[in-house]
């Protein structure tokens, strides 16, 4: 995920064009292992830490996170950006094996 991010941080992107490349491409990079193993905690934590910073900071590490995360990641119906959290999409792939 950190070589995608190098990559992507030097375009030229705004924030709604940061948050679209977030939720479509990012999050599903780590589905496959999610499918088939439990992440621990901090795995999950800095999966969520990158995607946050992805979005909110620019290629300079420079910038505020001017809402948080748990608001962030709510539904788009409940005033989110619509963001899935690494830890809920892990339990919902992992759910299916069941």
């Amino acid at each position: 995920m950190q070589t995608r991010l190098a990559s992507w941080k030097h375009c030229l992107l705004n924030k709604p064009g940061r948050l679209t490349l977030a939720s479509s491409v990012l999050s599903f990079i780590p589905s496959y292992y999610m499918q088939i193993i439990w992440l621990p905690h901090n795995i999950c934590d800095l999966i969520d830490k990158m995607t946050c910073d992805f979005i909110w900071k620019n290629a300079n590490h420079k910038g505020l996170s001017l809402v948080s995360w748990d608001k962030t990641a709510r539904l788009k119906v409940w005033g989110g950006l619509g963001i899935t959290m690494a830890r809920d999409s892990n339990i919902s792939l992992l759910g299916k094996l069941v």
